[in-house]
């Protein structure tokens, strides 16, 4: 099969996170299906079946039975599947698109069935990575078994990062087609505007409240900052199994007039909020990318985080590098916050750098280089 390099495609994308809720992939995969929309693609959008979507994914099919638990060490997990892979001939007509593209293709079993059923060429993204000492390390142990279908069927894939290709790439074949795409930012939505003194420094926390994002580090590491400082308040935005838990420690700790859960938020809200905080805390322990930073970037506001191989990578010329935490240490992240706190100056230098640094994460750029790397597929098949 071969194509003609600048030729409107018509793709399936399929991502299987859950598409009523909050996340870097669902984020993902609408600003990539807009942006190759933009560009003149047909984009069909497979996702799993739910009675409502939190973001406006366009030209939409749903597909599957969903299906998400929480491990005890505040992992979330979730699955697609369907019954009859006979489901997915009649689903994907094979005349009726020129490429599929998996996001997260380890995730079982919506994956598994499109690999070992279609023939249509296959284009995957992979999103997660992890650590060697941590629990998602299992991963490592289904390699084996996802090796034979993806290096058979697999034509191209994209990581997010250089972090998350090291932890995948040994699943290929060396025909396989691969490349590095960032995530993109919507710079529309997040962008800078300057900030009004009132007296306070706003902290903004934005995650999945699970242990792996680091909220209760951050949570003692302001206890230690209060106890002088009184100008200083903590925004919490999102959901999560260990909310509960945090909301305890606030209260116990005597800090409700310093910290607001403002649980999930709308994307506007959310603009809104990045915009009006001082500094973006993301103390978070391991991160396939960390969209996060980006929008905290696009809004002009500083951030302190918890040093991880991708955060190493979106923040390589941070001019502070103090403040990207190398230890899980309390001590350490009031420190970090305790400099920019104090430093208007240091503040003003990180948001000149961000404004030009977030040019190279636009999701029009990002949307030309996914379909550059589409046609360079076609074109070797």
């Amino acid at each position: 099969m071969k194509t003609i390099t600048g030729r409107k495609l018509k793709i399936a994308m399929f991502f299987s996170s859950d598409p009523s809720s909050t996340g870097g992939v669902q984020e993902h995969v609408y600003y990539l299906s807009v942006a190759l929309k933009k560009l003149g693609h047909r984009v069909t959008v497979f996702m799993p079946r739910r009675t409502r979507t939190l973001l406006p994914y366009p030209n939409t099919r749903m597909v599957g039975e969903f299906t998400e638990f929480s491990l005890p060490i505040g992992y979330d997990v979730s699955y697609v599947s369907k019954k009859n892979q006979e489901d997915y001939r009649k689903l994907i007509n094979p005349g009726d698109f020129d490429l599929i593209h998996i996001h997260d293709p380890f995730m079982p079993f919506l994956s598994y069935e499109l690999l070992n059923v279609l023939e249509i060429p296959i284009v995957t993204t992979y999103h997660a990575t992890w650590e060697k000492d941590s629990f998602l390390d299992i991963f490592r142990g289904f390699i084996p078994l996802l090796k034979d279908s993806l290096s058979k069927k697999v034509k191209g894939s994209i990581f997010v990062s250089h972090r998350t290709k090291n932890c995948w790439e040994e699943i290929f074949n060396p025909k396989t087609q691969k490349t590095i795409i960032a995530n993109g930012i919507d710079r529309g939505l997040f962008r800078f505007k300057k900030k009004k003194p009132d007296g306070k420094v706003k902290l903004l926390f934005l995650a999945r409240i699970v242990p792996k994002k680091g909220l209760h580090l951050l949570l003692k590491a302001l206890k230690k900052i209060v106890a002088t400082r009184k100008n200083v308040t903590l925004s919490v935005v999102g959901e999560g199994p260990d909310k509960k838990r945090m909301i305890e420690y606030v209260k116990n700790n005597k800090l409700e007039n310093y910290v607001k859960f403002h649980g999930y938020v709308k994307n506007e809200e959310k603009a809104r909020l990045y915009q009006s905080a001082d500094i973006f805390c993301a103390p978070y322990v391991n991160e396939g990318f960390g969209i996060t930073l980006l929008e905290a970037m696009a809004s002009g506001t500083p951030i302190v985080a918890l040093k991880n191989n991708a955060f190493s990578e979106v923040l390589k010329s941070y001019p502070a590098k103090s403040l990207i935490v190398k230890e899980k240490s309390v001590k350490e992240m009031a420190n970090a916050l305790e400099s920019l706190i104090v430093s208007d100056k240091l503040r003003q230098k990180i948001v000149e750098w961000e404004v030009e640094e977030i040019k190279k994460y636009d999701w029009n750029k990002i949307g030309k280089e996914t379909e550059s790397f589409y046609h360079k597929v076609l074109k070797n098949i």
